[in-house]
């Protein structure tokens, strides 16, 4: 085992021209591999940038409501292998999962009478990786629209 690590560390000495000092300290930390002499790595998780909600006025009973996420990931930079998972905390507390919109950045559902008042809408985003990172955005849902006309 002696007669690989010095091959190798002269191996390295000789690349050393052509690697920094990190990517040689690395190769020859041997605290960084494990027992397979896989190197271990670090994920970095998703960042969400971005959570709106296309839909403009007061959010009623019945409307279909349009989310939108912006998330990146350093890992995947087209951020294609990002996945998504959409759901929304009612306001008897029960967290429902918004199963039409899942896998999608963009989730456009109908409004039920769970809605009604104020819930949350949380997305989870994920890579391939298990790292995640989720944000929250709050709506106002009415009932009904009513007018109130008066004549004088």
């Amino acid at each position: 085992m002696a007669t690989v690590r010095v091959i190798t560390i002269v191996l390295l000495l000789m690349l050393s021209t052509f690697l920094t000092m990190a990517e040689v300290e690395l190769m020859i930390d041997e605290s960084k591999y494990d027992s397979q002499g896989k190197v271990e790595g670090r994920n970095n998780e998703p960042v969400i940038i971005s959570l709106s909600m296309a839909n403009e006025g007061e959010v009623i009973v019945g409307d279909i409501v349009s989310f939108y996420v912006n998330a990146s990931d350093n890992d995947d930079l087209t951020g294609e292998s990002l996945t998504y998972s959409w759901s929304l905390n009612t306001t008897d507390g029960n967290d429902e999962p918004i199963s039409v919109c899942n896998s999608l950045d963009t989730c456009n559902v109908v409004v039920n009478s769970s809605w009604v008042i104020a819930s949350t809408v949380t997305v989870k985003v994920t890579d391939p990786h298990g790292g995640e990172a989720s944000d929250t955005l709050s709506v106002s849902v009415w009932n009904s629209l009513v007018y109130n006309w008066y004549l004088a």
